[in-house]
């Protein structure tokens, strides 16, 4: 889990870490996000808990994974094999 802050947050995971494609962008508060990398991007996509709007079933479609938290915070969550981190 990563906390992403307001503004350009940059994400690189290469292929080989990552044991399912599928991510999470969970917000702390009520947030705006636009996202670069998945294969569902966001764009000027208003969330929040409390709200119909979450995107907690996204997939990677790239390695490297730009996101803009116009507002807000956001936690982003994903599932990595740390065997072969760990290497």
């Amino acid at each position: 889990m990563l906390m992403l802050n307001k503004g350009l947050n940059f994400i690189y995971l290469p292929e080989s870490y990552i044991t399912k494609k599928g991510v999470g962008i969970i917000p702390v508060c009520e947030s705006v996000v636009s996202s670069q990398g998945l294969k569902w991007d966001l764009k000027s996509y208003k969330t929040g808990f409390g709200s119909d709007n979450l995107s907690c079933c996204n997939v990677m479609e790239e390695s490297d994974l730009r996101f803009i938290i116009e507002s807000g915070d956001v936690v982003f969550s994903c599932e990595l094999d740390f065997d072969l981190i760990n290497k």
